[in-house]
């Protein structure tokens, strides 16, 4: 049975040294070996530091010595790096980048003159940023804004969840909405209230997605 005794760690391309190979092995891309015959010696030569390496020499002896299938281990990695990239993708907050926020300020400019304001809700950092993203873009485009970040309190419950864009004016609203999706931000556009009077943006909290 192949024993893996060492690891060098040094950043360059993938070698390895065997005693005796029974046929051809081949192998590509860095620190993916290939080997035929038994009793043989690895040296991979990685990236990595010394304490990944040795993680690394204990992963993979654990895998020869209790004959686990390499297919089905690195299906069960794939699995688990698809979780974690998930929860990043979770709880990372949302953003316009400066050139995001120039698109969303170009597809506004039509509208220069408009009022509108935009509000986010107290206590909540993350939608208060992407508010005042918003407000930046949107000043940009020479729209009247109102800065109501944070102005909103909710007393009893947890404050709405998602961005909510007012009706009142379907022609900016699309715009803003379309701006928004293109940066990956989800929206959704509110029936006009009859009471309704100005233009608005509502930044919620950022709505959670279940990871399964």
């Amino acid at each position: 049975m192949p024993v893996i005794k060492t690891l060098t760690l040094l950043l360059m391309p993938i070698a390895i040294v065997a005693q005796q190979a029974t046929g051809p092995a081949n192998t590509q891309g860095n620190c993916s070996p290939a080997n035929t015959g038994n009793s043989n010696t690895f040296t991979i030569n990685c990236g990595i530091g010394r304490e990944q390496g040795e993680q690394m020499l204990k992963i993979l002896n654990r895998i020869l010595d209790n004959r686990l299938d390499p297919a089905a281990v690195m299906g069960k990695l794939d699995e688990i790096l698809s979780g974690v990239t998930k929860i990043e993708k979770s709880v990372k907050w949302r953003t316009l980048s400066v050139a995001q926020q120039e698109v969303l300020a170009d597809a506004c400019t039509a509208f220069a003159g408009r009022a509108i304001s935009v509000f986010s809700f107290s206590g909540d950092p993350e939608s208060a940023g992407l508010a005042q993203q918003i407000v930046a873009a949107l000043s940009n485009a020479r729209l009247r804004v109102q800065n109501r970040t944070g102005a909103l309190l909710i007393v009893n419950g947890a404050p709405p969840a998602g961005l909510g864009i007012s009706g009142l004016d379907p022609a900016l609203a699309k715009a803003i909405s379309g701006a928004l999706s293109v940066a990956g931000i989800a929206s959704s556009i509110a029936p006009v209230r009859p009471d309704e009077k100005e233009m608005t943006i509502t930044v919620g909290t950022k709505p959670f997605d279940v990871v399964k």
